[in-house]
């Protein structure tokens, strides 16, 4: 299991730098296949021009299509990367189309897992405390996330969501975490590290 949890990565150079850190390869060599919510304002462009600003090599990146997803179950790739979004919409798609199955035996495989903000989510155990500061438009009622991390998070954690962090320890139903716009966790099959 190698997987990189972030709330802004690519986009933001501290981020970016520790993440190079962590995978220490080139990036231009590297295969990603890129996940976006397709309700986002600014499409997934965004998301490459930050890829290949940061030296990823544009034929090297591969769009899912989330009509046609049984088409990336099977790719030579070295990434996984799940961008930001709306995490509900984001939840809700992957699981219709069935590639919540693929993302998990990528991770099993040990292709490298990157989650951006709702890509963060996506792959902990639950999302229902993310309705405090993301919009369910899509009406999902199953809050139950990929569960491959054992835990929830906060992404893009700063003062104002510090009450609804102490409210989860309190309950005690799940391992809490927060990160920053500028931190990292690098989950490996036998730690935890906060970058």
């Amino acid at each position: 299991m190698n997987i990189i949890l972030s709330s802004k990565i690519f986009g933001d150079d501290i981020a970016t730098k520790k993440l190079k850190r962590i995978i220490n390869k080139n990036f231009n060599e590297l295969k990603v296949l890129l996940v976006s919510t397709p309700c986002i304002p600014y499409g997934p462009e965004k998301y490459l021009k930050e890829l290949l600003k940061c030296g990823f090599k544009e034929e090297n990146i591969i769009f899912f299509d989330y009509k046609k997803a049984f088409k990336y179950n099977n790719l030579d790739i070295d990434i996984i990367y799940v961008t930001g979004g709306n995490t509900f919409t984001g939840l809700k798609l992957i699981k219709e189309c069935g590639f919540d199955k693929g993302i998990i035996n990528y991770i099993n495989n040990n292709i490298m897992y990157i989650g951006r903000s709702a890509g963060a989510h996506l792959i902990t155990k639950d999302v229902e405390h993310i309705l405090e500061f993301d919009s369910n438009e899509v009406g999902l009622s199953d809050y139950n996330a990929l569960g491959i991390f054992d835990g929830i998070l906060i992404c893009h954690y700063d003062k104002t969501r510090e009450e609804i962090y102490n409210r989860l320890l309190e309950n005690k139903k799940y391992n809490v975490y927060t990160l920053t716009n500028q931190e990292l966790l690098h989950i490996t099959n036998d730690k935890i590290e906060r970058i």
